[in-house]
């Protein structure tokens, strides 16, 4: 968050100001920010259990208690398929599950907590001693296990807080400090802090974690950092300046990086963007994901790591927030956007490769509307359940619909019938973990069988090419299965084939097991690629593709055959 640093102004509500902080390396001093709100007020000591309260904290241990609620401003969308945010319809909204800290004058910690669901805290501290309570953009939990943190990229990973004044906690039964984060819109335009940016980040995300606790009460999420600033753009380079091109998840660093810049692409109140990415990290992290990226829309013909990976994270946000609707913000103001219902069936170009139809099946497997081919509710615990098996885990090919819808129809075998009606309503007829005998090709039949498979010894021809989209097209990449029956020293090669209409061929292999990257060859030998590797037995995945169909420039490339052979 880009914040006004040499000259830091405060303002005062009932003798008490709230500062966002950005604290370098999670430390508890930084440098203030353009200031929020704060409301304090002493308990009346009337109400139910006051009393009481009193005289064990006061009289007993000369304690007292400060509590409160934190809210932050939600700014929701307006009701249109190309309309953004609605900032007159700006509501106060609790600030759920986030990290409260009491601290004193030195800036030490004398009590922590988090906030409730409705955004309430209570910490106990000694009386008339000097305190300010400090909510930091933070959620944990130790059981179920979490611990989510926003973070400013442009500003050396700093985190965000919200810090009260330093006032004396009093002798009083109970004080009430309530702190409120603003969202610095002024009517036209931000002109203050966006206080409310890491919170409202958070929120989103609380309502994903809820979901899978919903299927996991002994869920355990490995710590997660999401990297917002105002500063970041919708414009590639250097990340710790802002350019981060869009909103992503990393599976290198197991982070997400959130769109931030106000007037371009401000996504930090764009719940489903928000939800979606935190989808790839729930994949990456408590399943497995080998998607490769790239650019997608919903109707392009993907590669199918791709095409499920991308359905996976726009269901899982429609599923997280209740809403089926996904909506994205944009432009000048804020005030653009685009949305997609994914609950709809009506798909262009419907298949195993198509994001749109994907996103449908795993929604409809959820939710409990009956539409169309959809007449099934099984909630959220067997998507999870498929996700997080060891089946699923061990699995020899590639993630896509296949596994995942295969291992939810057999732990429910009443909703199969049910299940391949709606796979069907979508041109998907592969059966089984590899979808075999599927006969959706596309367009291009050289996307079929799914799966080759080859032991010692033999040979099978595969073919490349980029008639729908360079890179992460349906029929960039070629899947064949390396059956290995004993250990030793094996060689794969792909050598150009007579059937291939591209003259100059520059072949590319991978090889993996269980989705798991082990080696690779990619010379510049043309027409030919040899790999060899020591193998264990097992069944391995060797990826064949064209190095021109995935360069990213259409000017290139075509469709490239190769004979591949695997030999001891």
């Amino acid at each position: 968050m880009a914040f006004v640093r040499d000259a830091i102004r405060y303002f005062t509500l009932a003798f008490i100001s709230v500062l966002l902080v950005s604290c370098s390396g999670g430390g508890e001093d930084g440098t203030a920010g353009m200031p929020s709100q704060e409301d304090i007020a002493a308990s009346s000591g009337d109400n139910e259990g006051s009393d009481d309260v009193a005289t064990s904290s006061d009289n007993e241990t000369n304690k007292v208690i400060i509590s409160g609620t934190i809210t932050y401003d939600r700014i929701p969308f307006e009701d249109s398929f190309y309309g953004g945010l609605d900032y007159p319809s700006t509501t106060q909204v609790p600030a759920r599950g986030v990290v409260i800290k009491a601290l004193d004058g030195s800036n030490s910690e004398i009590a922590s907590t988090v906030t409730s669901a409705t955004g309430e805290y209570s910490v106990t501290v000694d009386r008339n001693t000097d305190i300010k309570i400090r909510v930091v953009a933070q959620m944990t939990s130790s059981s179920p296990t979490w611990d989510i943190t926003v973070r400013d990229n442009t500003q050396g990973g700093s985190g965000y807080v919200m810090d009260g004044s330093l006032v004396s906690s009093g002798t009083t039964a109970g004080q009430i400090r309530n702190l409120h984060a603003a969202s610095g819109w002024n009517g036209s335009q931000y002109t203050s802090t966006r206080s409310a940016g890491p919170f409202a980040i958070l929120d989103s995300i609380y309502d994903s974690v809820q979901v899978l606790v919903g299927a996991d009460a002994n869920l355990e999420l490995p710590e997660l950092t999401v990297f917002w600033s105002e500063d970041n753009i919708a414009v590639g380079g250097a990340h710790n300046q802002g350019f981060i091109g869009s909103s992503f998840y990393s599976t290198g660093s197991g982070s997400i990086y959130i769109l931030g810049k106000a007037d371009n692409d401000s996504d930090e109140f764009d719940r489903a963007v928000i939800q979606h990415e935190f989808a790839h990290y729930v994949e990456d992290k408590l399943s497995r994901s080998e998607s490769i990226g790239g650019s997608h829309n919903l109707d392009s013909r993907l590669d199918m790591r791709v095409a499920f990976g991308e359905a996976w994270g726009n269901a899982f946000a429609g599923i997280s927030s209740g809403d089926s609707v996904y909506r994205d913000s944009f432009g000048n103001e804020q005030q653009f956007g685009f949305s997609f219902d994914v609950e709809n069936n009506v798909v262009y170009n419907p298949g195993w490769f198509s994001e749109r139809s994907l996103q449908a099946i795993i929604y409809d497997i959820y939710d409990s509307t009956s539409d169309g081919d959809d007449d099934i509710s099984l909630g959220f615990g067997p998507i999870y359940d498929a996700l997080r098996s060891s089946a699923y885990l061990s699995f020899s090919g590639m993630t896509s619909i296949y596994p995942f819808i295969e291992l939810i129809k057999q732990a429910n075998p009443s909703a199969e019938a049910s299940i391949n009606d709606m796979l069907s309503a979508q041109d998907i007829y592969g059966t089984g973990m590899y979808g075999d005998g599927e006969t959706n090709d596309a367009g291009t039949p050289i996307i079929l069988p799914i799966y080759q498979s080859i032991s010692v010894g033999e040979s099978t021809t595969v073919c490349s090419g980029n008639n729908f989209k360079e890179y992460n097209g349906v029929d960039v990449n070629r899947f064949v299965l390396l059956s290995i029956a004993q250990a030793g020293r094996y060689t794969m090669t792909a050598q150009k084939s007579s059937s291939s209409t591209l003259v100059l061929t520059n072949p590319q292999l991978e090889l993996y097991l269980n989705g798991d990257y082990v080696a690779a060859s990619r010379s510049s030998t043309a027409n030919v690629e040899t790999l060899s590797r020591n193998l264990e037995v097992g069944t391995y995945l060797l990826q064949v593709n064209e190095s021109t169909n995935s360069d990213n420039f259409d000017t290139t490339g075509g469709t490239a055959c190769y004979d591949v052979s695997l030999n001891l």
